[in-house]
């Protein structure tokens, strides 16, 4: 269960209003105050911090979501779909990717949580063209950890 960032620092406002309205309060023993501001920070911190582990699940989960697409996967899905399992914005860069069959046209993005690049995690889109239906393009991505490169495989 998550909660709302703005809970514990409405919980502390309270706790503080109620000291300054009330100077007789038992709130006067600032324990409570100070376990709810403990918990307010924490929780700041730890919706404003990504970690690799956290941002790995969220785009092995958004590469997933866009398996098998056809046309392509865009720059932008891969944002969103990172960004509604991370729940931040993430920064996302396309590399070209090297591949020798003509058949193909593979391309990756990396996806990282700020200016920092760590951490990152490369999707790898393979786009496969059908000899059928010259229109129909499907994708399908892979991931790994990392920064995209020119030579990745």
């Amino acid at each position: 269960m998550t909660f709302p960032l703005w809970l514990p620092w409405v919980i502390l406002f309270v706790l503080l209003a109620a000291l300054v309205l009330k100077p007789e309060s038992s709130l006067r023993t600032s324990g409570p105050i100070w376990i709810v501001l403990i918990i307010a920070v924490w929780l700041t911190f730890d919706h404003f911090s990504v970690s690799e582990d956290e941002l790995s699940r969220a785009t092995i989960d958004a590469a997933a979501a866009v398996d098998g697409s056809l046309g392509g996967v865009t720059q932008d899905r891969i944002r969103v779909e990172v960004e509604d399992r991370l729940g931040r914005p993430v920064v996302i860069s396309r590399q070209e990717v090297a591949d020798d069959d003509p058949t193909e046209d593979a391309y990756g993005f990396t996806v990282t949580v700020g200016d920092d690049d760590e951490p990152a995690m490369c999707v790898e889109v393979v786009e496969f063209s059908s000899l059928t239906s010259p229109g129909v393009r499907p994708a399908y991505t892979s991931t790994q950890p990392g920064q995209c490169t020119a030579s990745s495989d």
